[in-house]
């Protein structure tokens, strides 16, 4: 079973159009990062924004901040 992980240091950047914030998890692990509007939703309903190789246990992730008015993150470990 894949495990999850939660984000660390999430950042709202208006200036630059993004969201940041940091992966932590083991180092050397695989962890898709997905994303919703409903937070509520299983995370099979989640669409997979990208796969971040964590090389040192913290990466830093950031995405566009689209026409979306409301995103929830999470980040789930692959086998």
């Amino acid at each position: 079973m894949a495990a999850a992980y939660k984000a660390h240091n999430c950042a709202l950047r208006p200036e630059a159009n993004q969201i940041r914030f940091t992966l932590l998890s083991e180092p050397g692990k695989r962890c898709e990062i997905l994303a919703s509007t409903n937070v509520a939703l299983p995370a099979s309903n989640w669409t997979i924004v990208r796969t971040v190789t964590n090389l040192t246990g913290t990466a830093p992730v950031s995405e566009p901040a689209d026409a979306h008015p409301r995103r929830f993150y999470q980040a789930r470990q692959l086998e």
